[in-house]
């Protein structure tokens, strides 16, 4: 009796396996690209068309659109942490609603709320900064589809925001009283330093006679200091002054914003991206079909969006 030997099959090596396996994934995705290009390719007339026709809709969108004018103030110089206060004050109502009072004719069919509303996105306020942050220049500007319109009611919301940063009269009268007891303070240390100079025997003590000079080093040190004082309460009494309006509102004269070209290249980029972002969803969705797995799915969201594919 013979004995028949077992048969051996040769088990495929792993790695050349997976070789093998990457190789067609890449060779299928490459296949996909070269496929959704082609199908790109078949509709380029379409895309380019419709490209263009939304190009000339937003030119003449662009063409509609009412112009704007921005007129532009400077203010400071004061503090930073002080300007970046009077951004909120600008936009609160008791600034705002006695502009809308004045000027009835802005957005005339607009309640109050929706007025304020309104003014308020319009105005922009910008922190040009500098090198010492408490001399800070900053700059407010305001659009208007009239130049006139935006120039005054830009002024009227400067005087209005300046009356809210008045001090009342007893904070003026001891804040007064206040800066002329600094001023003659500096006056008299000022005096007192000129004349040590003028002396140098005098900075030196005689134990006999019992003198002993004053500090100089200090008295400079509190005349300095007094100094800085005396600028705080100048600037505090001038809170409400037009003297921080560093420049007026400007008339503006040519309008602002978006220009044409702006515009419609953003419209037809944008119609582009979704164009085609649109043909390849659809022939994806179309491949997909083919398959049965996914088929009922796909005509599910056939059906609920009814694009007709």
């Amino acid at each position: 009796m013979s004995e028949t030997s077992p048969a051996f099959t040769e088990r495929p090596d792993s790695k050349a396996l997976a070789l093998a396996l990457d190789t067609l994934a890449q060779h299928s995705r490459r296949s996909l690209l070269l496929d959704g290009i082609a199908v790109l390719a078949e509709r380029l007339k379409l895309i380019l068309g419709v490209t263009l026709l939304a190009g000339v809709a937003a030119f003449g969108v662009a063409l509609w659109l009412p112009k704007t004018y921005t007129s532009v103030a400077f203010l400071g110089p004061m503090d930073e942490m002080v300007g970046r206060g009077a951004e909120g004050v600008i936009h609160s109502a008791p600034v705002l609603d006695p502009i809308i009072e004045k000027f009835p004719q802005y957005k005339s069919g607009y309640g109050l709320e929706d007025k304020r509303k309104l003014l308020s996105s319009s105005l922009r306020w910008e922190t040009l900064g500098g090198a010492d942050p408490k001399a800070a220049i900053f700059s407010l500007s305001f659009g208007d589809t009239d130049p006139v319109r935006a120039q005054s009611l830009l002024a009227a919301l400067l005087d209005r925001w300046l009356e809210t940063r008045k001090p009342g009269p007893d904070t003026s009268a001891r804040l007064e009283k206040a800066l002329e007891a600094s001023e003659a303070q500096a006056a008299d240390l000022s005096q007192v330093i000129a004349e040590l100079k003028k002396r140098p025997d005098a900075m030196f003590a005689d134990g006999h006679n019992g003198y002993f000079p004053p500090n100089i080093v200090d008295m400079i040190k509190m005349r300095t200091e007094t100094a800085s004082r005396i600028v705080d309460l100048t600037m505090a009494l001038r809170a409400g002054s037009h003297d921080l309006i560093f420049s007026p509102p400007t008339l503006p004269q040519e309008p602002s914003g978006p220009r044409k070209k702006v515009i419609v290249f953003a419209a037809m980029v944008g119609v582009l991206v979704a164009l085609i972002a649109f043909l390849l969803l659809r022939w994806g969705l179309g491949l997909a079909s083919e398959d049965p797995a996914y088929a009922p799915t796909i005509a599910r969201i056939r059906k609920g969006f009814a694009i007709g594919f």
